[in-house]
Parts: C-alpha cells; structure tokens; sequence
C-alpha cells in the first residue's frame, strides 16, 4: 500500500480535503451538472488574440469578397448591356431599312452613319467580349464563392471559440483549414 495511497488534501489533489477538485474531476466550485472548460488550458488573453485574429481575417474575407460582387456585377452588367447595345445599333438599319438610314443622314453605302452605327456595334461587341472573357479568366463568380464560404466558416469558429464551445488547438487547426481555402486577399 505504500505510494497508492495518497493522504485526503495530499498534492495530487484529488482527495476529498481538496481545494482543486473532487473525486468526480470537476474543479473547484464546479457543480456536478456542469461541464468543465473544453479549453481550461489556454488562457483568456491566449484566447482573445485568437478572437482578434478570426475577426480581422474575417473582415479582410468579406471586404474581399464585396470587392468581387461589385466586379462580378460590373462585368455581367458590362457585357449584356454591350451586347444589347451591339445587337440594336446593327438591327436598327436591318429592321429600319432605308427609311432609316435616310432619317441618320443620307442612304446611300459609303454614308457616315452606316459607318458610325457599324463601328459602334463593333466597340460594343469587342467591349462585351472582353467583359465576358475577363469574369471567366479570373474565375469571379467561384473566388466570391470561396470567399462568402470561408467568412461564414469564421464567423461560426468565431462564435465557437466566444461561447468556449472549441479547444483552442483545435480552433487553431480548423483556422488554417479556412484560410487555405480562401482565395488570394489583397493585402491592406
């Protein structure tokens, strides 16, 4: 029996004399219903610089990702209003007939409103290609995608490490899970 047996109170504190648990595990003024700190090992301020760091990235997520709905709508905007445009200016003389061409100055084929009409098709034709061409090349649509996931997905291990509900290293693992998800951020 000599060293299994241990005094109440003794330095292990695990006896019923003791201030820093019970024989159930729970700490000190811990009820029995209540369940013990899932990270009583990281300290508060440990635990707050966390928190800043989850809320700042999550800021720079989300201004990131308004920045890629504002050009994701430009460009969609860009290239159907361009293609619209493209599509009346060389319909109108088509559907118009000469009627029209007389009406924008003069009918015959080398008139400067032919010219003009065709040329500004043409602008709103290369404007709606390249409109097009850049939201598919820099892959708009899927880098907000990214973005609206990995703030979500922050705001929740945020909400996780407040209430307690994460062990830090844990929180820590899943941060790094999110930020190599999420598309490359402009610096600030």
């Amino acid at each position: 029996m000599q060293g299994s047996m241990h005094a109440p109170g003794d330095e292990r504190g695990n006896g019923p004399g003791s201030e820093s648990g019970n024989a159930s595990g729970h700490g000190p003024g811990q009820r029995r219903d209540e369940h013990p700190r899932p990270d009583a090992a990281s300290s508060d301020a440990e635990r707050g610089a966390f928190l800043a760091i989850v809320r700042a990235k999550r800021l720079a997520v989300r201004q990131a990702g308004e920045g890629l709905h504002r050009r994701d709508n430009a460009l969609t905007l860009l290239s159907v209003i361009a293609s619209a445009v493209a599509t009346v200016l060389t319909a109108a003389p088509a559907l118009g007939g000469p009627e029209l061409t007389r009406a924008l100055g003069s009918a015959g084929p080398d008139t400067p409103s032919w010219r003009i009409l065709c040329g500004v098709a043409s602008i709103c034709s290369l404007l709606a290609a390249v409109a097009a061409n850049l939201h598919r090349q820099q892959e708009v649509t899927a880098r907000l995608a990214r973005c609206q996931t990995g703030a979500a997905r922050l705001e929740t291990l945020e909400l996780q490490v407040t209430f307690q509900r994460a062990p830090l290293a844990d929180a820590t693992a899943e941060y790094g899970r999110i930020i190599a998800e999420l598309p490359p951020l402009p610096e600030p």
